[in-house]
C-alpha cells in the first residue's frame, strides 16, 4: 500500500479522478465506492476522505469532469450553416457522446446527493456552458429579445431531447414508439424550430 507522502495533493486528487472514472466506465455509477477506488489505486479509503469531502463530493467532481469533455465535443459541432443544420450537428455530437460515454453520462442523472444542498457555483458553470451552445444555435430565431427567453425555450427542447434519449437509454422508448429514436429527436427539433420560426411561439 502506497504511502499518503508518495504524491501530492494535486497528483492524488488526479488519480483518483481518473481510477472513479475507469471504474464507473466499466461498471456503472452504482458500483463505485470508496474502498474500490482506493484499491485501485493502493491507497486507503482514508487517504481519499482527505482530497473529497465525501463520495457525494468525488462524483459531482467527476460529473464535472464530463460536462468539460462533452463541452469540448460539442463545441467542435459549431459552424456557419443554417439553425437546422447547425442544431442537427449539435445533436448529433451529443448522441455520439452518449453512446461513446454512455455510463459517464448516466451518472450525471443517475447521482443523487444524499444531503440535498444547491449545486456549487463551479458546477452550475459546466452546465451554463452547455446551455449556452443552444441558446448560440437558437439565437438567430430571437432577433436580440430578452436572453432570458431564449433560455426558456433552449431548456424546453433540452429537456424534450433527454426525455427521448433517456427512453432509449432504459429500453422504454418502444412501449410508445417503434421509430428509431434519432429520426425522433430530430422529428422534435424540426418541429419545434418550425414554431419559432412562425414567430406564433408562447412562453406559456
Amino acid at each position: 500500500m502506497a504511502r499518503r507522502v508518495d504524491h501530492s495533493h494535486e497528483e492524488l486528487r488526479e488519480m483518483i479522478l481518473e481510477a472513479a472514472q475507469n471504474l464507473v466506465e466499466v461498471d456503472g455509477y452504482p458500483s463505485l465506492s470508496m474502498r474500490k477506488i482506493g484499491s485501485s489505486i493502493g491507497y486507503s479509503p482514508g487517504t481519499i476522505y482527505n482530497i473529497f469531502a465525501n463520495l457525494d463530493d468525488l462524483v459531482l467532481q467527476l460529473n464535472a469532469r464530463t460536462l468539460d469533455e462533452m463541452y469540448v465535443s460539442l463545441v467542435k459541432t459549431k459552424s456557419n450553416n443554417s439553425v437546422e443544420v447547425n442544431f442537427d450537428l449539435l445533436l448529433c455530437g451529443y448522441l455520439e457522446f452518449v453512446d461513446a460515454n454512455r455510463n459517464l453520462w448516466r451518472a450525471l442523472f443517475d447521482h443523487r446527493p444524499s444531503i440535498e444542498n444547491d449545486l456549487p457555483d463551479w458546477y452550475n458553470a459546466r452546465v451554463e456552458k452547455l446551455l449556452n451552445l443552444i441558446d448560440d444555435t437558437l439565437k438567430p430565431y430571437f432577433n436580440g429579445e430578452d436572453p432570458t427567453k431564449l433560455r426558456k425555450f433552449s431548456a424546453t427542447l433540452w429537456a424534450g431531447l433527454h426525455g427521448i434519449i433517456s427512453l432509449t437509454d432504459s429500453n422504454k422508448l418502444d412501449v410508445i414508439s417503434d421509430a428509431d429514436p434519432l429520426e425522433l429527436c430530430r422529428l422534435l427539433v424540426r418541429n419545434f424550430l418550425v414554431g419559432l420560426n412562425s414567430s406564433k411561439y408562447e412562453e406559456g
